[in-house]
């Protein structure tokens, strides 16, 4: 007996953020809007305004201010990775391994992104690369118990497409694909979900995506349910790249704290100096 399956409902907030993403350049007064509406995600777009990597001067208070700082292509990023992580919260009782199934998504999001053109197209690659699994996500928080059920047969070496189709009767690419559907996606999002496990793809964004994956794994990113075991050849060559890829992130890291307090410190030094002098006047 299969596990019966219901489409997930997003809530209103959720949805205006997945409306914001189906537009190419959304302005900044309605991301503001959006932002501001919800809590949650203020505080998400605060924490990056705030963090180390930005270094800011003073500290930001206010959405507007923080999303001028980062950006709307990042703010964007920040917006339908909260959505993502809140719609599907419920994944994490499923036995998947969330954080890896998360590095691989935001890679193939990242990756797919890096290979487009213009804007639009960024945002729409983006998007496909983050929400591609969104099928194994919406099986695994609606039915955490059955799911875990089919990590338990992909530990014991079965296919995990297989396994999905033995305890629901649909794989999380199809499954996705209703999602997406549901969810009113755009049409070339929907087709690069539902081509991701293809060897060829009908559509430019669907092939860049596919390609995005199959780096990520290289890299080292697995799904969650394999955890950090790239499917492609070489690859101890591909874990020696995804460790390069940390040290070079946490380099860049430290890179940006040092420029940051050094700033601070030249600002303070300036007011210092502005200071004795008209002192000694």
């Amino acid at each position: 007996m299969t596990v019966a399956l219901a489409l997930p409902v997003l809530p209103v907030a959720h949805a205006r953020v997945l409306s914001i993403l189906r537009q190419p350049v959304p302005s900044l007064s309605e991301v503001v809007l959006l932002v501001e509406s919800d809590p949650a995600l203020t505080a998400s777009v605060l924490r990056t305004a705030n963090s180390a990597a930005s270094a800011p001067l003073t500290r930001i208070a206010t959405a507007n201010n923080a999303i001028v700082r980062i950006g709307l292509s990042m703010t964007r990023r920040i917006l339908a990775g909260a959505v993502l992580k809140e719609t599907f919260r419920g994944s994490g009782r499923s036995g998947i391994d969330a954080d890896e199934l998360w590095r691989h998504l935001i890679l193939t999001a990242l990756l797919s992104e890096g290979v487009s053109a213009d804007a639009g197209a960024r945002s729409a690659a983006f998007t496909a690369g983050l929400l591609h699994d969104v099928g194994r996500l919406a099986m695994a928080a609606s039915e955490p118990h059955g799911y875990r059920a089919v990590v338990d047969r992909a530990a014991g070496g079965a296919n995990v497409s297989a396994a999905e189709r033995e305890v629901f009767g649909v794989a999380h690419v199809e499954w996705g694909t209703e999602v997406a559907r549901a969810w009113d996606f755009p049409r070339e999002v929907v087709e690069a979900i539902e081509q991701h496990h293809r060897a060829e793809s009908s559509s430019a964004l669907a092939e860049r995506m596919r390609h995005a994956r199959e780096a990520a794994w290289r890299l080292g990113a697995g799904d969650g349910i394999a955890p950090g075991r790239p499917r492609a050849r070489g690859g101890r060559r591909a874990r020696g790249a995804a460790r390069r890829l940390r040290r070079t992130r946490r380099a860049l890291q430290a890179s940006r704290v040092v420029s940051g307090r050094a700033a601070r410190a030249r600002v303070r030094l300036q007011a210092h100096r502005g200071h004795t002098r008209r002192s000694a006047r």
